[in-house]
Order: structure tokens, then sequence, then C-alpha cells
């Protein structure tokens, strides 16, 4: 009886450590995807919190280093800003987006000078979409009114925690669970050979 109990405990914490390790494995840009509402160039220019021109001079992804890289993990971009539209924004600021596309973000290369809509986070930083870059930009950007210097100085964003500490908690439950598999199971053969041998005595 207690052999078997052993063993059933053993084979559910075998599956529950292999069903998380097989989630920590799974490419999370699979799991993606981003839908738009698309509004009108007026909606779009009252409902972001800032609109500026700049060059983007850097581009960092603090979270690239991590076993699990997720596609919506934040990437900072720094500018060097020429024209402002709305908002407050310093002549080098910062902006956050999603590493990649398909979770809404707007990566860009050094060196490009977009026009940029992009809204406060919860942090107070900015940030951006690709929802926000991709629709009516174009008729946006002839409804802006002229642009002004940016302030003196620099912004930083609110840098995004570093780590990945979703993935690293669901590994370190996977290894757990495995290791408590390893010991039911051990166990299980220790208690298989204790009732064999006594079966031979008899």
């Amino acid at each position: 009886m207690r052999a078997r109990l052993f063993a059933g405990l053993a084979r559910l914490l075998a599956i529950l450590g292999l069903t998380l390790l097989a989630t920590v494995g799974l490419p999370a840009s699979t799991a993606c995807a981003c839908s738009c509402a698309t509004p009108s160039a007026g909606e779009l220019i009252d409902s972001v919190d800032a609109i500026f021109e700049g060059t983007v001079t850097e581009a960092t992804d603090p979270q690239g280093h991590a076993k699990t890289v997720r596609s919506d993990r934040p990437v900072i971009l720094t500018l060097a800003v020429s024209k402002v539209y709305k908002g407050e924004v310093h002549a080098t600021t910062q902006v956050t987006t999603a590493a990649e596309s398909g979770s809404c973000g707007y990566p860009l290369p050094v060196g490009s000078a977009p026009t940029l809509f992009a809204r406060l986070d919860a942090n107070g930083g900015l940030t951006i979409a690709a929802c926000d870059q991709v629709a009516n930009v174009a008729e946006a950007s002839g409804l802006l009114p002229d642009g002004r210097a940016p302030l003196p100085g620099a912004d930083a964003a609110a840098a995004p925690e570093v780590g990945d500490k979703a993935s690293l908690s669901y590994a370190e439950s996977a290894l757990l669970l495995t290791g408590l598999a390893a010991v039911a199971a051990v166990a299980v053969l220790a208690l298989r050979r204790r009732a064999s041998n006594g079966r031979g005595r008899a």
C-alpha cells in the first residue's frame, strides 16, 4: 500500500515538473499577438501624452540575456530630440517599448529619426507601441502644430526591472518538483527492494 502511494506521488510530481519545464521552454513570441484599434488622426493626437521627433542614439535590451527571452520584455530607446509637438520632452529622453512587434512593441534601430506618439506609463516614463505608430501616423503628422524646441537636459524613463523573475520562478518550481519526484522514486525503489528481500527470506 505504501509503495503504491509513493509510486503515484512520484508519477504526479514528475508530470508536474515536466509540464512546467515545457512551459518555460516555450518561446514567448509564439503565444503573443498584437491587435490594434484604429483611432482617427485627431483621436490619436488627443489620446497620447507626448509627440516629438528625434534620432535614436542607443537601444538597450536589459532582459535580452535571460534564459527565457520574452517577446514583450521592455527595451529602452534613447533619443536626441529635435522637435516637440505635444507634452514636456527633454533634449535627451528615453522611451520604453516591447521588444517585438508581435507584442505591440515598436523597436527602432540606432540612427532612425521617427516622429513618436508616446504615452506615460505607470512609472511616469514614456512608452511607445506599434498601435500608436502605425495608425494614421502620416495623416496625424499633417495635423500637428508647429514644433518647439525640447526642454534642456535629459529625462530618463523609469528603467524596467532587469531579469525574468516570472520565468525563473517557473524554472525553480520545475526543478523543485523534479527533485521531489526523484526522491519519491528512490523511496519507491527502496521499499520494493525491502519487500523483495523480505519475500526471499520467507
